[in-house]
């Protein structure tokens, strides 16, 4: 799962990853945030990332990373849910 191609399928294990802290699955979910701009598919992980302790400075830093990629529209919906 962690190579998918299928972004609604990789979507759901990162999310599910970044849950269990399953590490191994990491830099996919790194690239997939560097790769895709679909809010339906960002929002979901962004969050997982800050409500997880363990990932959270983490996630913050690939959105300050990776923001200029997104549209304004999702830039707008994460910068609210990253303050």
């Amino acid at each position: 799962l962690t190579q998918s191609e299928n972004a609604e399928i990789a979507a759901l294990w990162y999310k599910a990853s970044i849950r269990l802290n399953y590490k191994p699955c990491f830099p996919q979910i790194e690239k997939f945030l560097g790769k895709v701009g679909r809010r339906k598919f960002l929002e979901p992980l962004y969050q997982a990332l800050l409500d997880n302790p363990v990932t959270e400075k983490w996630g913050r830093g690939l959105y300050q990373q990776f923001r200029f990629r997104y549209h304004s529209v999702t830039q707008h919906t994460l910068d609210l849910m990253m303050q």
